[in-house]
């Protein structure tokens, strides 16, 4: 059984809104209405991945549940807390590791839209920890931290919260046209120049000759055009079917969208393929490839397999589309009359062409779903599914400073596009952030990690962010915020999938380094290092190419094959690789330097010598097959020199091309 704690008194302040239907403001001496009685259900001693308390628990009438995880030796008054809004309450062994290793302990809560239960429990863990370390005087810093949809909530906790925490790194900057535009531009370009993303892939490799626009045809220029104007990094191409198709998720995350348009704004997929303006009606080549690619027919369901709880999990259909070059979703109209459901109730699935299956996503009505059985008549089509491809045309941000968007405007200023009435994005970051609109009123120490090569936030929107800080916090800017830009890393937090691990570094040890710079600049005011140097420049953010003027704290690493980032040799020729590596100044040594010569990944250590903040190597290397090989050299730097440690590592890349024949 649980025990109840901390039940909200009579006396006791209620956290309010400054404004009706405003963000809950939250103090340490108020008492959020919805969290105000935690309930532990454990209190236990672990040991892994160290010996560490680990207090259990959830909010009475939530199931909002928490842990956290107090190590029994190295706590230096200060814990850290990573947000997600769709995290489970149970924190990797990385992070409690990370936590340690930075004198803190660990504070997780189950995802949920906004911040209100992190600050009830990042409140609440201060008093277990003061209990737990016999310190009932101490003062505890609090640390937040998040990437993507964690970012929202990292940022609306810092601009609604008093004292709760003291800094935060939001990392993966998302701002309020985040979602769904990132998706919506990715995916136009991933259908309009699907049919050379072969040739676009090698154009865009480190050692290309190529500019990737001679390679398109008009339309196809224009869209690429269109979508690097508007933030996509072109580098990020290389990875196609991770951009502009389904390897991260991007149709799923248009499907989500489309779940709560279809409420916000149900009409848009109607205008999309009836009103003038939109591509539907269109009469160009792009405006012919949109309606070639719509799907839809009637069809009768054959067979019905359901789960345990006896929900339908995938249906047999007696008919499918021809061709379905794209792994993308169908909305499913059900034409049967059906008890306790009208004619007309929709659920979504994606298809296998040809045969007739389809799986059914498990988020759908199940009160829909359960009408399906044999005979049901259902109308199947891609209506939104293709519609939400340019919904970035239609909802541009008329606030100050969005200038990537100054390219779907005409020479007045007014949008080339009609525009919705609704703006379904600016809802979708305010719930994700509790109700904040990211004002720039920060109320802590911030430290912003960006990457450059993230396909679904675009760098320029970090800039966005730090210029709404900037203008907020006037003359007090330079000592509240800094801006680092991260090279040769995406979207995705955590380890590297194996599919791009030859082209992007595991950016955990750049943020677990930012965390304890932010640390040390709230708790003894020691400045953190140079922020990036950058610029924009059609919609891209641009870094300096050595580490000296760029900034930050990631090293940045140079290879080159006989003198130039290309080079072309015969069969059985020896190709030497030149790694040219330096940190920028005060941030560390290079401690790690792995060589990967066929460019798959397989990195192979090298001895390089003591730890130094410069480091120039060479490697002679025999390709005895003809081909195109993409080498690279994988280093990483130290705060401290210290060789085989496994938090704070700061990673990087250098990459070229080497053209057997």
């Amino acid at each position: 059984m649980g025990s109840l704690v901390g039940a909200v008194q009579p006396n006791d302040s209620l956290c309010t809104t400054l404004v009706a239907d405003g963000p809950t403001q939250i103090t340490p001496d108020c008492v959020d209405p919805i969290y105000q009685s935690p309930i532990y259900t454990n209190h236990s001693d672990e040991t892994s991945p160290l010996k560490h308390r680990k207090v259990s628990g959830y909010f009475n009438a939530t199931g909002i549940e928490f842990n956290i995880y107090m190590p029994y030796h190295g706590w230096e008054g200060r814990f850290f807390q990573m947000v997600f809004p769709t995290q489970t309450s149970v924190a990797s062994a990385g992070e409690i590791g990370f936590g340690a290793e930075a004198g803190g302990y660990t504070v997780h809560v189950a995802g949920t839209g906004g911040y209100r239960a992190d600050a009830a429990v990042a409140k609440l863990s201060r008093e277990i920890a003061r209990e737990f370390y016999q310190q009932p005087s101490r003062k505890i810093y609090g640390y937040i931290y998040g990437g993507s949809g964690g970012f929202f909530k990292t940022v609306g906790a810092m601009e609604n919260t008093v004292s709760v925490w003291d800094g935060s790194v939001p990392l993966i900057q998302g701002i309020p046209i985040s979602d769904p535009t990132g998706c919506s531009i990715a995916s136009l370009g991933g259908l309009v120049l699907g049919n050379q993303s072969r040739e676009l892939q090698d154009a865009v490799r480190p050692g290309s000759n190529i500019d990737p626009r001679d390679i398109l045809n008009p339309v196809q220029r224009a869209v690429w055009d269109e979508v690097t104007a508007l933030g996509v990094p072109p580098a990020v191409w290389e990875d196609f079917d991770g951009t502009g198709r389904n390897r991260s998720q991007v149709y799923e995350l248009l499907r989500a969208a489309a779940v709560s348009l279809k409420s916000i704004d149900p009409t848009y997929a109607d205008d999309f393929w009836s009103q003038p303006g939109y591509l539907g009606t269109e009469k160009s080549e792009l405006g012919h490839l949109f309606r070639s690619s719509l799907v839809e027919f009637n069809a009768t369901v054959l067979q019905v397999n359901r789960n345990a709880q006896s929900t339908p999990v995938d249906i047999m259909l007696n008919a499918s589309p021809s061709a379905a070059p794209r792994r993308n979703w169908y909305d499913f109209t059900i034409q049967s009359q059906c008890s306790g459901v009208k004619k007309g109730g929709t659920f979504t699935g994606h298809m296998d062409p040809g045969s007739g299956k389809v799986i059914i996503y498990s988020d759908n009505n199940s009160t829909i779903l359960n009408c399906l059985e044999k005979g049901v008549k259902v109308r199947v089509d891609n209506r939104w599914y293709l519609a939400l491809h340019t919904f970035h045309r239609h909802e541009i941000p008329t606030g100050e400073g969005y200038y990537a968007f100054d390219y779907l405007r005409n020479e007045d200023g007014k949008s080339r596009y009609p525009q919705r009435s609704v703006l379904a994005a600016r809802t979708f970051a305010q719930s994700a952030s509790g109700g904040g609109t990211n004002t720039g009123n920060i109320t802590g120490k911030m430290i912003v990690m960006d990457n450059l090569m993230d396909n679904k936030a675009f760098p320029w929107e970090a800039d966005w962010y730090r210029t709404r800080v900037k203008k907020y916090l006037g003359d007090q800017f330079n000592n509240q915020y800094r801006l680092y830009y991260s090279d040769n890393a995406d979207h995705e937090m955590g380890p590297v999938e194996p599919a791009v691990k030859y082209r992007l570094i595991d950016f955990t040890g750049l943020f677990e380094q930012h965390l304890r710079d932010l640390s040390a600049w709230v708790e003894q005011g020691i400045e953190p290092p140079l922020a990036t140097k950058y610029k924009i420049q059609n919609g891209q953010v641009e870094v300096p190419e050595s580490a000296s003027e760029r900034g930050g704290i990631q090293p940045v690493a140079h290879l080159k094959v006989q003198n130039g980032t290309r080079a072309e040799v015969q069969v059985g020729s020896p190709v030497t690789l030149q790694a040219f590596i330096e940190v920028p100044r005060d941030v560390g040594k290079i401690v790690s330097l792995e060589w990967d010569v066929y460019g798959n990944a397989s990195f192979v250590p090298m001895d390089f010598g003591t730890p130094s903040t410069i480091v120039n190597v060479n490697v002679t290397h025999t390709y005895k097959t003809p081909g195109v090989y993409i080498p690279s050299v994988r280093v990483a730097s130290h705060r401290y020199g210290e060789m085989g440690s496994s938090y704070f590592l700061a990673y990087n890349l250098g990459r070229a091309r080497v053209v057997v024949k």
